[in-house]
C-alpha cells in the first residue's frame, strides 16, 4: 500500500515544482533544434571550458554582454619548455544553438577606416577563423526581452575536423558570409562542447 501511494505522490510533486518555477523542459533554437531547458545553479552571464590534447590548449567561452550580444571567445595555446604561449597558427571553427536568439555577423566595408557592419543572418552552419590565435566574436544577440538564454557551443580545430569535405549552406568567414561553401567535415561527436545556462545581469 505505502509503495502504491509513493508511485502516485512522485510524480504529482515533481509536476507541481515544474509548474511553480515556470520551467519548460524543452523549447527550439534559433536553428530550429531542441534544447533543453535547465537552471542555472549561479546567476551568471558567462560559461568555460578548456581541452588539453598533448601539447595542445583549447580554450573557449560565451558571455553574454550588457549591449545584449554573445561574445563567442575561442583561444589556442602551445605548450613549450618554458611555458604555454599563444599558437597564432590554428584554424578555428564553431556552431552554436541557442534560444530566444539572433544570429549575426559582422561585415567590413570597403572603404578604408569604416566601421564594421553588422548583419542579421538565420543560423549559419558555421563560423570559421583561418590563423587566429585568440578570436572574440560578437555572434548574435539575445531577444524578446529575455533574460535567460540558454544553448550548446562546439568548436572543432584544425586537428579535429574530418580530412573530408562537404558543402554548407550557410558559412561566416569572419567579415564574410558565404553561400553553398565547400568546408571540411566538423563532426559533432568530435567537437569540444559547452552546454550554457547566461542571465542578462542588466
Amino acid at each position: 500500500m505505502l509503495l502504491l501511494a509513493a508511485l502516485f505522490i512522485l510524480p504529482v510533486s515533481e509536476a507541481a515544482i515544474t509548474k511553480k518555477r515556470k520551467i519548460p523542459r524543452y523549447k527550439e533554437s534559433a536553428c530550429g533544434e531542441r534544447i533543453t531547458t535547465r537552471t542555472p545553479i549561479d546567476y551568471t552571464n558567462e560559461a568555460s571550458g578548456k581541452n588539453i590534447h598533448g601539447k595542445q590548449k583549447t580554450t573557449y567561452s560565451v558571455t553574454l554582454k550588457q549591449n545584449t550580444m554573445l561574445n563567442i571567445h575561442i583561444g589556442f595555446q602551445k605548450k613549450l619548455w618554458y611555458g604555454w604561449r599563444r599558437d597564432n597558427h590554428r584554424d578555428a571553427y564553431y556552431y552554436f544553438d541557442a534560444s530566444p536568439f539572433q544570429y549575426n555577423y559582422w561585415l567590413k566595408p570597403n572603404a578604408k577606416d569604416a566601421p564594421l557592419l553588422q548583419q542579421d543572418i538565420t543560423c549559419p552552419d558555421i563560423y570559421f577563423f583561418e590563423n587566429e590565435g585568440t578570436i572574440d566574436y560578437e555572434s548574435g544577440y539575445i531577444v524578446g526581452g529575455s533574460k535567460v538564454l540558454t544553448g550548446k557551443l562546439y568548436v572543432w580545430t584544425d586537428y579535429t575536423v574530418e580530412t573530408s569535405t562537404k558543402r554548407y549552406k550557410q558559412v561566416v568567414k569572419k567579415y564574410k558570409m558565404f553561400p553553398n561553401e565547400e568546408m571540411p567535415i566538423c563532426d559533432k561527436n568530435k567537437a569540444y562542447t559547452l552546454d550554457f545556462t547566461l542571465n542578462y545581469l542588466w
